[in-house]
């Protein structure tokens, strides 16, 4: 069962590490994209859509992290 365990922390350290990475790699293209978009100034649809995008950015990251150190402080051991 432990080593079980510890089988799952990996797995589940490999994943925080992988979504940390994907964060940024997300954030660099958000930056591409928010540059060409002000360059290009489309519609006045568009800016609104990406407007919104953009105001939801923030609480996607903060949503992933808070979910990544909850599955993580579940799968410790609680401290005595």
């Amino acid at each position: 069962m432990a080593t079980n365990r510890y089988e799952t922390l990996a797995s589940l350290d490999q994943a925080i590490e992988t979504i940390a990475t994907t964060l940024v790699k997300c954030e660099f293209y958000h930056r591409v994209y928010a540059s060409f978009a002000e360059k290009y100034k489309g519609p006045a649809d568009h800016r609104r859509i990406f407007a919104e995008f953009e105001s939801h950015l923030p609480k996607l990251y903060a949503a992933v992290v808070q979910i990544s150190v909850k599955a993580k402080s579940y799968m410790l051991p609680a401290s005595k």
